[in-house]
């Protein structure tokens, strides 16, 4: 996910390397039948449900990427830096042992973080004039 969403933003990716990417998960998906993945006597098999919308999902992704080129909304990019940020922090934390990492320490990343999930409505972050991000946005 973390290389979708720097692809996303970032602009330096190959499509190439995207194309090749949906190569691959088109040949996975040609391995379908009538929708589902099926073992050898034709039988749905336990978490093709799953799997497909997985599927789904990364193709959606790969499509949205080569669309993007990189590009994202400025309205939305403090907020994407302050998440990024958190999360660099929150990673730097989890190479500090864990005897030593108290709640309190979590507790002010916290309270970032809850304040940025009750600037949503709806589950959705929303532009200036009340509008939902677009999907991209919103996942990244």
């Amino acid at each position: 996910m973390i290389v979708v969403d720097e692809v996303l933003t970032s602009g330096q990716f190959s499509s190439s390397e995207v194309q090749r990417l949906q190569k691959e998960l088109k040949e996975i998906d040609a391995q379908r039948v009538d929708g589902n993945f099926v073992d050898t006597d034709g039988h749905k098999l336990g978490g093709s449900d799953e799997v497909v919308e997985l599927l789904e999902r990364i193709t959606k992704w790969s499509e949205m990427v080569l669309e993007r080129k990189g590009e994202f909304p400025e309205e939305f990019i403090l907020l994407y830096q302050k998440l990024v940020g958190i999360r660099n922090q929150l990673e730097k934390l989890s190479l500090t042992q864990a005897w030593s990492l108290r709640e309190t320490d979590l507790y002010d990343y916290q309270r970032q973080l809850d304040k940025i999930d009750e600037s949503r409505v709806d589950g959705n972050f929303n532009d200036s004039q009340g509008r939902p991000a677009e999907l991209y946005v919103q996942r990244v």
